[in-house]
């Protein structure tokens, strides 16, 4: 879609390799990128999980649980990655000015002008037309990965509805909530999750994939 100057004309994956070796720009934009994957990682994980889990002890095993948790976890990572790949595209599409000079020189010169040209009132502009542009496209297409990612983890486990990459957590009558759990709840909520979700089973435990011997007391 660029114009005819602009264009790279890449023949193959391994033809744009070779062209952007020989252009010394490999790494181009790597600070960015690192940045926005550290962002999505260490602020969606915590917030899925702890969605998940608490409105687990609510609903029990359903799936709005997983949708609203993916949900929120994506909202709060657009809003901490979305800057980040802003500056990477930035970065990775840019071409060099008339005298032969590349607009940035790296990922925290791309950021201060994006903030000093961008997102100054001086300017008519601000951070939220800048660095959030585009935020509704970004939020669906992360929430559709995420959320098709988990059917097709679940589908690697033979269908069983594992949630997560760890086995989700599984409460037992004789001891509570088990330590899969990451919160400290009291003992009279165990005996409040025991007396509404028991299993049939001799094992006696209570299953989040909805498919084990679990019945209403």
């Amino acid at each position: 879609m660029y114009p005819e100057g602009y264009r790279r004309n890449y023949k193959s994956f391994l033809d744009g390799m070779l062209k952007a070796c020989d252009e010394g720009v490999i790494l181009r934009g790597a600070l960015a990128n690192g940045m926005r994957i550290g962002a999505l990682c260490s602020s969606m994980t915590g917030v899925y999980d702890w969605c998940k889990e608490n409105s687990y002890f609510f609903l029990g095993p359903s799936w709005i649980n997983r949708f609203w948790a993916t949900a929120a976890a994506t909202i709060v990572g657009v809003m901490t990655s979305l800057p980040f790949d802003a500056v990477r595209v930035r970065m990775h599409t840019m071409r060099p000015l008339p005298d032969g000079r590349l607009p940035y020189t790296s990922s925290w010169d791309c950021f201060k002008k994006i903030m000093f040209y961008e997102s100054s009132s001086k300017y008519a502009s601000n951070p939220g037309g800048s660095f959030y542009a585009g935020a509704q496209a970004y939020g669906v297409r992360l929430f559709a990965i995420c959320f098709l990612s988990q059917y097709l983890l679940d589908y690697y486990h033979a269908g069983s509805n594992v949630s997560e990459f760890w086995q989700p957590a599984r409460f037992n009558y004789q001891s509570g909530i088990d330590y899969d759990v990451h919160e400290p709840f009291t003992d009279g909520f165990n005996k409040f999750m025991s007396t509404k979700w028991s299993s049939g089973s001799p094992a006696a435990q209570y299953h989040p994939d909805g498919k084990s011997d679990i019945r209403l007391v």
